[in-house]
């Protein structure tokens, strides 16, 4: 539908990034993958993407998924962690141990993907609490991810009057004395976007 778009228009798109979110990619068959790969590469040259990022679910991939992905042109993973208590992550029902995700991030599975690893953190959540913002950014700079994403939302909650959680690192940093976004820069190498 989109390339008919831009075909009838006469439009040649300068794609550079594109980002398949929401953890769903990774449920699909790799069957389908690969017809939604060649869907997109009728748009744009997938080899020609600067980013092609896909997020993955760490409950439902195995490395050999991981080196899947990667042969097929993707080269950053995204693992939307949000919040590594576990009592924060029933509550949002993605229950995914930190011990989980760092099985998956070998060496070797890191190397694959040049622009390398990101995790989605949000402040904010039902249970959430300054000690596990900083159990979590703790965890954070354990498993050294090279760019960290937080979003926010505005919450009534537990302990207190309403909070405006910003999309910033600064927020949560201040929420986890020790770990703040200068200390995860420089131990992790993780970019404030």
């Amino acid at each position: 539908l989109l390339k008919r778009f831009f075909d009838e228009r006469g439009i040649e798109p300068k794609i550079t990034d594109i980002h398949l979110g929401g953890g769903s990619p990774t449920y699909i068959q790799e069957k389908e993958f690969d017809a939604l790969i060649a869907q997109i590469d009728t748009l744009v040259p997938v080899k020609s993407l600067s980013e092609f990022t896909i997020e993955i679910d760490p409950r439902r991939v195995k490395p050999d998924r991981l080196k899947y992905y990667h042969a097929k042109g993707i080269n950053r993973i995204s693992i939307g962690v949000q919040d590594f208590d576990v009592k924060v992550q029933r509550a949002v029902n993605r229950e995914q141990p930190a011990e989980l995700t760092a099985r998956l991030l070998t060496p070797e599975i890191r190397s694959l993907f040049k622009n390398g690893v990101n995790f989605d953190i949000l402040c904010g959540l039902p249970y959430q609490t300054r000690e596990s913002i900083r159990a979590t950014f703790e965890k954070i700079v354990e498993l050294s991810p090279e760019l960290l994403l937080s979003g926010g939302f505005r919450l009534g909650n537990w302990w207190g009057n309403f909070v405006d959680f910003a999309p910033d690192l600064r927020l949560a940093a201040s929420w986890a004395p020790g770990a703040d976004a200068t200390r995860l820069t420089l131990t992790g190498g993780l970019n404030h976007q």
